[in-house]
């Protein structure tokens, strides 16, 4: 079914650029130019990056101010920063050929661009590039025609973003934090505005199986979908067409005259686009980038030739007590989309195994997960942890061979089967809470991230609001890490060797601390312990023992800048109060010295309650 859409705006800009331009959008040498990048994945969840004056101004970047970066070391692989404010008009990609910028490394690495469609009518898009130039400004471009290295592994150019990323050393959590400085973002646009692009479908199948076939068309958004481009017989079952089309993406579909025929794509097919019309009317298209002189042959019906294509089918099995949600899924692996996505899996027969088939090229290879549920934050994800179909070095997904033909897949939700005869598991139901009583919820809430969620997200409910926060999972017996999480930025941080944890060194030099729980029929996790705690809260100051030698402040008065030193190891928190009691300031801090910057505060006496464990002290200030 065709989608009636023209890119009459997208032709209005072409028409405009002309034949070569270069837009910048960054330089950070004014206002309109100029923004900031929020920090995500990392200890610096929130925080914003600083425009500074250029520490190298010379060779190929002389201009005085640039943008720095910084990724911490006890980030995620793919912790970054996205432009906050957006940038000033967004990122256009219609008619585009590269977008351009220049970067400082001190060291080698890579640096990935990121662009985002908020409201989703483009395809997320990132690029990769390796950086060896060191110690010096290089300039690295990233080819808007080239494919997303992420799902849905379209190209950027022909469409409209509103959200720019950037990532550097991506997929990487660098031994120590690693600064980088960039500058002169730039779009570069050109050629022509219009392209000869040659469409080929083989008919021959179609032919086979009883189509009647007269007048092929090629029908798409290039020319209204209207029946102006005639493919012509080349004599073997194949029609063709060259026709003069704008440059970028396009959707069209081949139609056949005699039995008023439209092509019937899936959903699930690589080379399509599904949209929706404002009645819920889905319309599932082919989606291809116009280039001058490229050619698309396929079959008919088909993103492949004739003889290139497979059918995939996966099948899956449950055990007796796992119980299939309402959705189950095929996902992951940079192929399948997130739980939710296009690959539902279905139970026509009733019997309890879920299937899907899908159409591959011969050679298509895959890592892929299953989700027991619609969760695009993985956390209904299959385990298979340790299995011998699990792969550690990709999320422990499974891994499809590259296929030589028509394949069928048949396994377990959670088990390395070679069929649907699935395990009886022992399970467990076990209740994760954790006590926020001292804590300032964040207004996102209460998360859990363990390895049973592949670390994602799992939101923890308060239903009876006494601070304390619930999530119950139902477990095979097992040793599982995991933390709690406090909104969007802040995780637990424990000591090596605090009692409820585990230490693990990657080797890397990467340690990782996290709160442990044995899970063998018996609850072995403490009823409700305090955030960031090993042991229950301690709520009020009267259960607490003063100790004044738990930290130094100086100055006592000052215009707001202040040095609070740990002389005891560091502390679990500290709060900023009026002499009114009304907090005005919260932090923790592994750190034993700190600068605290409080000269946005109005003048006057303030207390500084500084805790460890079960000991406090209190400071008075003046801000003056």
């Amino acid at each position: 079914m065709k989608k009636q859409y023209l890119f009459l705006v997208s032709l209005c800009f072409v028409s405009m650029l002309g034949y070569s331009q270069t837009v910048v959008l960054l330089d950070f040498e004014t206002p309109a130019t100029s923004t900031n990048f929020q920090y995500f994945g990392s200890v610096l969840e929130g925080e914003l990056n600083n425009v500074v004056d250029n520490p190298d101004p010379t060779g190929l970047n002389t201009s005085q101010t640039v943008a720095d970066f910084v990724h911490p070391s006890d980030g995620m692989p793919w912790a970054g920063a996205f432009a906050n404010p957006a940038l000033q008009g967004g990122v256009s990609t219609i008619a585009a050929s590269t977008i351009c910028m220049k970067v400082w490394f001190n060291e080698p690495g890579n640096v990935a661009v990121k662009l985002e469609d908020n409201i989703g009518a483009a395809p997320d898009w990132i690029l990769q590039q390796d950086i060896d130039v060191v110690q010096e400004w290089t300039e690295v471009c990233f080819d808007l025609s080239a494919n997303s290295i992420e799902a849905p592994n379209l190209p950027a150019v022909g469409n409209e973003y509103d959200g720019f990323v950037l990532f550097f050393d991506f997929n990487t959590v660098p031994d120590t934090d690693r600064s980088y400085f960039f500058d002169d973002v730039v779009v570069n646009y050109g050629g022509s505005a219009t392209v000869n692009t040659t469409f080929t479908v083989d008919m021959s199948e179609a032919l086979a199986e009883g189509v009647v076939i007269d007048t092929v068309f090629v029908r798409g958004t290039f020319n209204s979908w209207d029946k102006s481009n005639v493919a012509a017989p080349n004599g073997d079952g194949t029609y063709s067409a060259t026709i003069e089309v704008p440059a970028g993406p396009a959707e069209f579909l081949y139609y056949v005259a005699a039995g008023d025929l439209w092509e019937e794509m899936r959903i699930t097919d690589e080379c399509v686009t599904t949209t929706f019309d404002a009645d819920g009317t889905a319309f599932t298209n082919r989606f291809a980038v116009m280039t001058d002189g490229g050619e698309i042959n396929t079959c008919w019906n088909s993103c492949y030739a004739c003889d290139g294509r497979a059918s995939l089918t996966f099948n899956l099995g449950f055990a007796g007590n796992v119980t299939p949600e309402d959705e189950v899924y095929l996902a992951g692996g940079g192929n399948f989309d997130t739980p939710g996505g296009r690959f539902l899996m279905t139970d026509e027969d009733g019997d309890g195994v879920y299937s899907i088939t899908i159409e591959r090229g011969i050679g298509f290879s895959s890592f892929y997960t299953f989700a027991n549920g619609n969760c695009p934050d993985f956390s209904c994800k299959e385990s298979i942890v340790g299995q011998d179909c699990s792969d550690p070095e990709n999320f422990d997904d499974r891994f499809l061979e590259p296929l030589t033909g028509d394949t069928e897949v048949s396994t377990c939700f959670g088990e390395c089967t070679t069929d649907t005869n699935c395990t009886e598991l022992d399970l467990f139901t076990v209740n994760f809470a954790v006590d926020m009583s001292n804590e300032i919820v964040a207004d996102e809430g209460v998360f859990f991230i363990g390895e049973n969620t592949n670390w994602n997200e799992a939101l923890m409910l308060d239903d009876d609001g006494d601070g304390v926060y619930n999530i119950t999972f139902d477990l095979e017996g097992g040793s599982y890490e995991y933390l709690f999480k406090n909104g969007n930025g802040i995780v637990e941080i424990f000591n090596d060797g605090d009692p409820c944890t585990s230490t693990f060194d990657d080797g890397n030099g990467n340690i990782f601390i996290n709160r442990i729980v044995e899970v063998n029929g018996i609850d072995n996790i403490p009823e409700a312990p305090c955030f960031n705690s090993c042991q229950e809260c301690i709520t009020s100051t009267n259960e607490l023992e003063i100790n004044n030698n738990l930290s130094a402040l100086t100055p006592s008065i000052s215009s707001g800048i202040f040095q609070l030193e740990f002389l005891q190891g560091s502390v679990d928190h500290w709060r900023l109060v009026s002499t009114m009691g009304k907090e005005m300031e919260y932090a923790r801090s592994k750190d034993l010295s700190q600068t605290l910057d409080f000269q946005h505060l109005p003048k006057g006496a303030y207390y500084l309650y500084v805790q460890q464990k079960s000991e406090y002290q209190i400071h008075k200030l003046i801000i003056q």
